[in-house]
């Protein structure tokens, strides 16, 4: 994706995160449900795992203290956003990464051991 565009996404994530979350609030069974499809999804992993999208946290706080991975790494395009999940969701296996899933500088970071 340009640069611009997403310039354009993070300005709008940034300024939306209070919504976000009482949005997220009115649809929480959403995302209980989708953390535990992923939790079956990712049972029996024991390495990292990299969620893109992570957004304020909603189903980063309700799956990462579930798995007992290595490292998870929520990775979030607008700071403020990833500021939220931190808050949500921090912990010692945790990492918190703001980027562009779409570039090569943030997939080789992710993809570190």
């Amino acid at each position: 994706m340009s640069s611009d565009w997403n310039d354009v996404q993070r300005a709008h994530y940034d300024g939306f995160v209070r919504e976000y979350d009482q949005e997220g609030a009115r649809r929480a069974r959403g995302y209980v449900r989708k953390a535990r499809i992923l939790r079956e999804a990712l049972e029996g992993v024991r390495g990292p795992v990299l969620e893109i999208g992570a957004g304020t946290g909603l189903v980063t706080g309700l799956l990462a203290p579930t798995l007992s991975v290595e490292k998870y790494t929520a990775l979030e395009l607008s700071p403020t956003m990833l500021e939220a999940a931190r808050e949500r969701a921090g912990g010692p296996r945790m990492e918190f990464v703001q980027g562009d899933a779409m570039t090569r500088s943030c997939r080789r970071r992710a993809s570190r051991p």
